[in-house]
């Protein structure tokens, strides 16, 4: 008899632990869930033309250019004053530029391309 009433005890205390235990997961879960979709509300939603290409498993050729300010003012000084005041849209005019040379130059060398400016519009 005593045996049998040690026996529930100790399934009892190990049962209240397990429970104490699945009760700490289920918070860190929960703490976990909250933080990934805080994470992934903060980051910039993927343009569509890259989760197409991706699905696609196609190949893509990324140009960043790092001085559009420089680029625009030698085109026309007013773009360098214009450039200090809306650096944005001066950026925009400069990749739909870039992206439009790059659409001339590559059938010269055979290349079929599709040419996308993706990004902030």
């Amino acid at each position: 008899m005593n045996v049998v009433i040690v026996f529930l005890i100790v399934n009892l205390a190990v049962l209240g632990l397990l429970l104490v235990r699945f009760g700490r997961l289920r918070r860190e879960v929960a703490e976990l869930r909250s933080r990934s979709e805080t994470l992934a509300g903060g980051v910039a939603q993927v343009p569509e033309e890259l989760r197409r290409m991706a699905r696609e498993g196609a190949s893509m050729l990324s140009i960043r250019i790092l001085n559009p300010m420089e680029l625009a003012a030698q085109k026309h000084w007013v773009a360098g004053v214009a450039g200090r005041l809306t650096p944005g849209i001066v950026r925009r005019i400069v990749s739909h530029e870039a992206a439009k040379i790059v659409r001339q130059e590559l059938p010269k060398y055979g290349v079929i391309a599709e040419v996308e400016v993706i990004g902030r519009d």
